[in-house]
């Protein structure tokens, strides 16, 4: 007697090479809070990124941004704001040497407020979307910009109090990628 053992997986499905790729990020990044807009300043962040599919990817990452100073009647102040989080990237075409994608994350966001040397601290759900590309240089390392708007909730005093609305960024990045999973 004879057990016959049948599979039937697509053609696409058997070709697909899972990639876990770690992301590095620099960039400027400007942003308000309370109806102030504040300058570019610097940004960088690191991201582990892991394919599910042809077309989607999910990772963990963090990242930091500084805004530039405001000066206003003899005060300065700037924001600085770290966010830890999940980012699901969906890319609409498959894998290539060009690949544009869409990005949502979600995670914890931190930020501070440095006013005349004082700061204040305020933590809360951090909410961003974006786009970018990709472009292949090798097997392994790929290069690209990308660009993410950001939100999370409003600062509180030290009482609790709520004293503005959200605190928004906007980033242009560029990244440089390697590729864990090349031979």
């Amino acid at each position: 007697m004879a057990v016959v053992c049948m599979m039937f997986v697509s053609p696409a499905a058997a070709q697909t090479e899972r990639v876990s790729e770690v992301n590095i990020y620099f960039g400027k990044a400007n942003g308000g809070a309370e109806g102030v807009s504040f300058p570019r300043g610097t940004a960088f962040g690191v991201e582990l990124e892991n394919q599910i599919n042809d077309y989607l990817t999910m990772g963990f990452g963090f990242r930091h941004e500084s805004t530039g100073v405001v000066r206003a009647t003899g005060s300065e102040a700037h924001i600085s704001r770290t966010y830890f989080g999940g980012v699901t990237k969906f890319y609409p075409a498959k894998r290539g040497r060009v690949r544009p994608y869409g990005l949502f994350g979600m995670g914890l966001g931190g930020n501070k407020f440095h006013i005349n040397g004082r700061s204040q601290s305020q933590n809360s759900t951090m909410i961003s979307l974006g786009c970018g590309v990709k472009f292949d240089l090798t097997k392994k390392w790929s290069i690209g910009p990308e660009w993410t708007l950001a939100y999370s909730g409003g600062a509180r005093d030290y009482y609790g109090n709520k004293v503005g609305g959200g605190v928004t960024s906007k980033a242009l990045w560029f990244g440089v990628s390697y590729n864990l999973s090349a031979q």
